[in-house]
């Protein structure tokens, strides 16, 4: 077994979504990245000998600085040490349960600092009433809040989204991989999203369960004036139309819905341990819709001889 928990896998994808999709940050903004451990690719035998829950996000990074380095430098601090987070029976994670997730809207700092601030006085205010009630338990529960405040800190960066540039659809279908009909839906998607918001305004992310469609959110805006309505809706309507057109839609186990919580999992990165998630519409975005020159940077794999020889020079 690997020392550390696996990640990358294509730097050059990884390279194109920077290039491409992620917006560039403000002042006020940064990067946010977790790993995530979900369940549903365990047996009954593996969920008891692992302990997994559903999904739990076991590791945070918070990129303060817009550039493909350090980008890259939070990914490879996602890739831990196996034994420095583990399962609730004390074993490093399996690969077939884990993600490593990207928020495509970036944080706002700012928001996060105020958010936190208020969290963290009313810790204080919690600590100070259980002493003047001389309530042991009460001190007891302010002091663990207090020492794990850091933790919560990184979960208010998650949540607190700045400007979105780019709204997410989840579309988990399980019957659309390996035959024709699935592809004829996925074409026809396609088709409806250039008509509707045009090339480069939609980013198609071929994950495990499906796909991520990530929409523009200055073209959505357009889809509903046209249709006076929603414009998620119309287009989570429409793709369930032309799936269930060609068989392939399940309302009882499959969906298609706007993905609030703004996480996909990072393309260039390995999804369950064995799939590589992936954009696949590449072709249609044109260099000036670049949000990022194309980063230049090769990371260099050192060995221990290379770095104490230069010790010694």
């Amino acid at each position: 077994m690997r020392d550390c928990y696996k990640f990358l896998e294509d730097v050059n994808e990884l390279k194109w979504f920077y290039s491409y999709v992620l917006p560039p940050l403000k002042p006020h903004e940064c990067y946010f990245m977790s790993n995530s451990a979900r369940n549903k690719k365990l047996d009954e035998s593996e969920r008891e000998l692992y302990q997994v829950g559903r999904s739990e996000m076991w590791k945070k990074e918070v990129v303060t600085d817009d550039s493909f380095e350090r980008l890259l430098k939070g990914v490879r601090r996602l890739e831990t040490n196996r034994y420095a987070y583990l399962t609730k029976s004390g074993l490093p994670y399996p690969d077939k349960v884990l993600v490593l997730y990207m928020n495509i809207v970036p944080t706002d700092a700012y928001r996060a600092m105020r958010e936190q601030m208020r969290n963290l006085m009313e810790i204080q205010g919690e600590l100070t009433d259980s002493l003047v009630k001389g309530s042991g338990q009460g001190v007891e529960s302010a002091w663990q809040n207090i020492r794990k405040s850091h933790t919560t800190g990184q979960s208010v960066f998650a949540r607190s989204f700045s400007e979105k540039v780019w709204i997410d659809v989840d579309m988990d279908c399980k019957g659309w991989s390996g035959n024709l009909a699935g592809w004829t839906a996925v074409d026809g998607i396609k088709q409806f999203l250039m008509k509707e918001l045009g090339l480069g305004n939609y980013v198609q992310v071929w994950t495990a369960g499906g796909w991520h469609w990530i929409l523009r959110s200055s073209s959505l805006r357009e889809v509903g004036r046209r249709n006076n309505r929603d414009p998620i809706t119309v287009v989570c309507d429409e793709m369930k139309n032309i799936m269930g057109r060609e068989g392939i839609y399940d309302p009882e186990i499959d969906e298609v819905i706007r993905n609030k919580n703004e996480m996909i999992p990072l393309p260039g990165t390995l999804q369950y341990g064995d799939h590589l998630v992936t954009v696949v519409n590449k072709e249609d975005f044109r260099p000036e819709q670049m949000t990022h020159p194309w980063p230049e940077h090769v990371e260099r794999i050192y060995d221990w001889p290379e770095v104490t020889a230069r010790l010694g020079a």
